[in-house]
């Protein structure tokens, strides 16, 4: 794997990762996990 797409690799993840963090920013533990409960059980 060559040091292009390892950068590549890296700036996707993080993207996605902020993509998908973004609902729940801010928000405390307890919040998120209401939003999650229908989810685990």
């Amino acid at each position: 794997m060559d040091l292009e797409n390892k950068f590549i690799g890296t700036l996707l993840g993080t993207a996605i990762g902020d993509t998908l963090g973004v609902l729940f920013e801010g928000q405390i533990r307890e919040q998120i996990i209401k939003y999650f409960d229908d989810f685990y059980r």
